[in-house]
């Protein structure tokens, strides 16, 4: 078997053959794996000096009891949710660029009203009363993607997002960062509110698209009684007592997605984001020390 880590994984998923896709699998130590026949099939040419950075290995040690497209991301699991384009999702030395153009999907099952390119952590996921936190950087690479206003329908180019956990259908988002309609918003989404069958968006901070590096901590306590804070490149944006999450449900509330998500144009759009952090760890250090980029 040949071991590969998710960096390595994520520059060899790559479409440069119609028939020929490598997939490799995930491994209980976090790992990647995948047939050693690549490094011979001249089909992955191609990527044979990213393929040849792998270590071989007669003792694997196992894969993990999932199956689809998954990495490994500040320790723990994530979804690969991005199509299998050179640009799609591209390893940096500090996190990823993500890259949407006109046709790219995610995943399979995505609709014809929403693009996406992202991580999904799915397994890590949150419940009312917990205190999450998230700190991170974003930069817009290609910002026309984020300019296009489309009028007469709802429009979004989420950078950051935390996820319902939905059972039958999909809900927006309980805390969505908003890059999209050439604007940058702070939304949350909660039981609270309704309108015809959808949960009202509610915007807790609006303002112009940033330029150049931005970093974020975000902390946020899920459930009725609810909380969020923001920070922006050291400044408080938010601080409001108000409902988070879809809290009528059983169990956990939200789990983090990031990247590019957005409704399908035929413009592109790119961002990189580095040092993603998230969990029930205190990250308020972040506030005026983020990670180096």
């Amino acid at each position: 078997m040949l071991i590969l880590t998710t960096a390595q994984m994520l520059r060899t998923r790559v479409r440069r053959h119609q028939y020929h896709i490598i997939r490799p699998r995930l491994l209980v130590d976090g790992r990647l794996g995948v047939s050693e026949n690549v490094l011979s099939d001249p089909a992955h040419a191609g990527c044979h000096e990213i393929l040849l950075e792998g270590e071989v290995t007669q003792t694997p040690p196992g894969f993990a009891a999932i199956h689809g497209d998954f990495g490994t991301i500040a320790g723990k699991t994530v979804r690969v949710a991005g199509d299998d384009q050179p640009w799609s999702i591209v390893p940096t030395e500090t996190g990823h660029s993500f890259e949407l153009r006109a046709g790219d999907k995610g995943w399979h099952d995505d609709g014809p009203t929403q693009q996406r390119s992202e991580f999904a952590a799915i397994y890590d996921t949150f419940g009312a009363g917990d205190e999450v936190w998230s700190s991170w950087t974003t930069e817009i690479d290609i910002a026309d993607g984020f300019l296009q206003i489309i009028s007469g329908m709802s429009n979004w180019g989420l950078i950051a997002q935390w996820h319902s956990i939905d059972s039958v259908t999909g809900r927006s988002p309980v805390v969505g960062f908003d890059y999209g309609n050439n604007a940058f918003r702070v939304v949350t989404r909660s039981d609270a509110e309704y309108s015809n069958g959808f949960a009202v968006e509610k915007v807790r901070f609006s303002e112009s698209l940033p330029v150049g590096p931005v970093n974020y901590v975000c902390r946020f306590i899920l459930g009725q009684a609810g909380e969020l804070q923001v920070w922006r490149n050291g400044v408080e944006i938010v601080n409001v007592e108000c409902p988070i999450g879809y809290y009528n449900d059983a169990g956990g509330l939200a789990y983090l997605q990031w990247g590019i998500y957005r409704r399908p144009t035929d413009t592109r759009a790119a961002v990189t984001t580095s040092n993603m952090r998230w969990g029930l760890t205190d990250l308020s250090s972040k506030i005026l020390n983020p990670d180096p980029v």
